[in-house]
């Protein structure tokens, strides 16, 4: 069963492993990076960011849509990362029956602008969270669950 599913760059880090898997009782992780599955050595130190009792899988988006279609059917309790909110867009194109994202950090780089603390955004990242929006996805700005979250269509609207 799909508990959450996060949008954040780092992937498989410690406000994953320790701040949400603990609590949410999280006992498998699901990355869906097409670059991830795609690369030996990249896949294996996603990986090795994970608690040794969890399991982990490293799928290319189009496999990860295939497989959360039949997550519920599962007895895990799965946390899915991405790294971008283009490519939670492509996984819910695919058909990934998500109706909810948690954003977590998504950090600075040229040309993007700052949102939250640990929330930088540029064009790309907007036109894909405006069609998620659109789609009835909802967005939320909430780096560990004691934090407060924030509605991520509020803070991008201009």
């Amino acid at each position: 069963m799909l508990i959450l599913a996060r949008i954040d760059d780092r992937l498989i880090h410690g406000q994953v492993t320790v701040g949400w898997a603990k609590p949410l009782n999280a006992n498998a992780i699901m990355v869906a990076d097409d670059a991830g599955a795609k690369d030996e050595f990249r896949r294996a130190l996603i990986t090795m960011a994970a608690p040794a009792d969890m399991e982990v899988e490293v799928l290319p988006i189009e496999t990860a849509a295939v497989e959360l279609k039949e997550e519920n059917l599962r007895p895990r309790k799965l946390i899915l990362l991405l790294s971008s909110p283009s490519d939670a867009l492509r996984l819910v194109k695919d058909g990934a029956p998500i109706g909810k994202f948690n954003i977590g950090g998504l950090h600075f780089a040229p040309g993007k602008r700052k949102y939250m603390d640990a929330l930088f955004l540029d064009e790309r990242d907007l036109k894909a969270i405006r069609e998620l929006l659109s789609m009835g996805v909802k967005l939320e700005y909430k780096p560990l669950p004691t934090d407060t979250g924030v509605d991520v269509s509020e803070l991008i609207r201009e």
